[in-house]
C-alpha cells in the first residue's frame, strides 16, 4: 500500500506517540485514520497467507481469521459515509462465535467493543 508523505507522517506520530501534542483538531484525521486501518488490513491479509503456506496450526488460522473479520469491520465503518444504525446492525446480525467488532465512538472520544 502506497501512503503519500503526509499519511506516513501522521501514522508514524500516532502509532509511535507524537513529537509534541497537537495544538488544534486535523481536518484530514479521518482520511488518514482510513489509510492506517487499511494499511492493517492489508498487513493481516499478507500475515495470514503466509501463517497458511508455513502449514500452522488450524487453531491460529482461526484466530487470524477472527482478527481479520475484526480490523476488515473497522476499516469498512471508518469508511462509511454515514455511521448509521442500519449498518450496526447489520454488522451485529452477521457476527459469529468468536467475532469482535469494535466501535469507536469520536463524539464521546469512547470505545465500544461487540
Amino acid at each position: 500500500m502506497d501512503f503519500t508523505q503526509d499519511e506516513l507522517q501522521w501514522i508514524i506520530e500516532h502509532v509511535f506517540l507524537p513529537p509534541r501534542l497537537p495544538q488544534k483538531s486535523d481536518p484530514e484525521f479521518v482520511r488518514k485514520e482510513i489509510a492506517l486501518l487499511n494499511a492493517l488490513v492489508n498487513a493481516s491479509d499478507s500475515f495470514l497467507d503466509m501463517l497458511q503456506r508455513m502449514g500452522v496450526a488450524q487453531t491460529t488460522l482461526k484466530t487470524w481469521g477472527y482478527i481479520q473479520t475484526m480490523l476488515r469491520n473497522m476499516a469498512y465503518l471508518h469508511n462509511s459515509e454515514s455511521f448509521s444504525q442500519g449498518i450496526i446492525e447489520k454488522l451485529l446480525r452477521e457476527m459469529s462465535t468468536g467475532d469482535v467488532l469494535p466501535l469507536h465512538i469520536r463524539a464521546q472520544n469512547a470505545g465500544v467493543i461487540f
